[in-house]
């Protein structure tokens, strides 16, 4: 993407027919703008009436900055003149519809912008000639789309300066797979045709992904070179030797047939000196400027509020997690050193892989399940309760199979209330693990 906003992404994602330093220095602009928010979509004031001009009231509509369907309101708050084809046809259209209008004055001073409907405001400018006389007026630039528009007037009136032409289209693809893999990062791009998710960062961009590419780029190319041809009234061969990307200042383009005239009168109609003449307007520009930044500086303030909140909350959930993590292990280990996998003398060093593994639960209980038994299980009876004292010796069954298997005469089994376990050695231990007695 060309802006680290992720709304003005969007809005500078698919063609672009405008001059690439002009682009450059927009999207660098925007970058370290750091927006945190977009206002409202600035739209075009109604077209203005010049009664002045001569042959009667003449309607000047402007196409100045960079061209965008929709131009996000926060270009204003920056200082970046755009225009909205939305906006512009709007316009045109109310000047069409004007009986008072006369004559409708395209004032021209734009590198150019994004295909987004441009082709269709072309169209209507080229239709409007049909109703009332069309005149593109060029101060100091006519480039790409902005070229495109003026193309279809009747007639282009040009400074000996300006800059005419940019006649062609551009995408930019990024390739970030291999700087993604150098950082150990795969992207998985899950798609339903070869052709989607074409340019997703960190995914490789294959050669039949450029060729598809290619062929919008040539076909958006043929509708700039035959809106040309059709509004100059040359041939598209020979728009198309002029469809480089060049420019060329007025009085070159002239002799192309890509300027009518060259005049010094084209000045660009930008609004700051009437806005000077008029205090009233100024003022309240700058109170709804003033609005806007209140507005903003609110939405930051919540913002930063939530954050904390959830920076709060988060910290708090980790905090129950590793608690939850450190008495899994802790039960893990207990568990293994009551089989006998875990001996005092190795608990420290089996302790220290458990803080290795860190969240991996499921990394130490494996660990320490394919630990072999140490020592045997430390085995506990009880003296039986008297209902499950057989009635020939007066111990239990179970009791008394494990004194034939051993040795031990059931009276011993019955009488001695000290004993808790025997030995490997078939010893009879205390409580304190000391030997009470022998098997005989």
């Amino acid at each position: 993407m060309l802006t680290n906003h992720p709304c003005l992404s969007l809005d500078f994602a698919g063609l672009w027919a405008m001059d690439a330093t002009h682009l450059r220095r927009l999207v660098c602009d925007l970058h370290h703008a750091n927006l945190q928010s977009l206002g409202p979509v600035v739209g075009l004031s109604s077209p203005s009436v010049d009664t002045t001009a001569g042959g009667g009231p003449v309607a000047t509509i402007p196409i100045h900055g960079v061209i965008m369907k929709k131009v996000p309101g926060v270009f204003s708050m920056l200082g970046i003149e755009a225009t909205g084809t939305t906006e512009t046809t709007a316009a045109i259209q109310a000047a069409l519809a004007d009986d008072s209008i006369e004559e409708i004055e395209i004032s021209v001073d734009s590198p150019g912008g994004s295909v987004a409907g441009v082709q269709q405001l072309a169209d209507l400018i080229h239709e409007a000639r049909k109703v009332k006389p069309v005149k593109a007026v060029v101060s100091d630039m006519a480039a790409s789309a902005a070229y495109w528009l003026a193309s279809q007037a009747d007639t282009i009136e040009a400074n000996p300066s300006a800059l005419i032409g940019s006649i062609g289209v551009y995408r930019v693809l990024v390739d970030s797979s291999k700087a993604m893999d150098d950082d150990g990062i795969q992207v998985h791009l899950i798609k339903s045709g070869e052709h989607k998710g074409t340019g997703t960062p960190g995914v490789h961009i294959s050669e039949a992904q450029i060729e598809e590419e290619q062929r919008i780029v040539d076909g958006v190319a043929d509708m700039f070179v035959g809106a040309v041809a059709r509004g100059r009234g040359l041939a598209i061969e020979k728009v198309r030797e002029f469809a480089t990307g060049s420019t060329w200042f007025a009085d070159e383009a002239q002799p192309m047939g890509l300027v009518d005239e060259i005049t010094t009168a084209a000045m660009p109609q930008h609004g700051g000196a009437d806005m000077a003449d008029k205090p009233e307007a100024a003022e309240i520009v700058d109170q709804a400027m003033k609005a806007q930044i209140d507005a903003l500086e609110l939405q930051v303030l919540d913002l930063t509020g939530q954050l904390s909140a959830k920076s709060a909350e988060t910290a708090a959930q980790a905090a129950a997690l590793n608690s939850i993590i450190e008495i899994q292990k802790t039960e893990i280990l207990n568990d293994g050193a009551k089989r006998g996998a875990i001996v005092p003398a190795m608990r420290a060093e089996v302790e220290n892989f458990a803080q290795f593994c860190e969240d991996d639960v499921e990394k130490l209980r494996s660990f320490v399940d394919a630990l072999p038994v140490q020592t045997r299980a430390t085995t506990e009876s009880e003296q039986p309760a008297e209902q499950e004292r057989n009635v020939a010796g007066d111990i239990s069954d179970d009791d008394a199979a494990v004194a034939k298997l051993l040795g031990i005469s059931t009276e011993d089994m019955r009488t001695k209330s000290n004993w808790r376990a025997i030995s490997a050695g078939g010893a009879i231990l205390d409580d304190d693990g000391k030997v009470v007695g022998g098997i005989h």
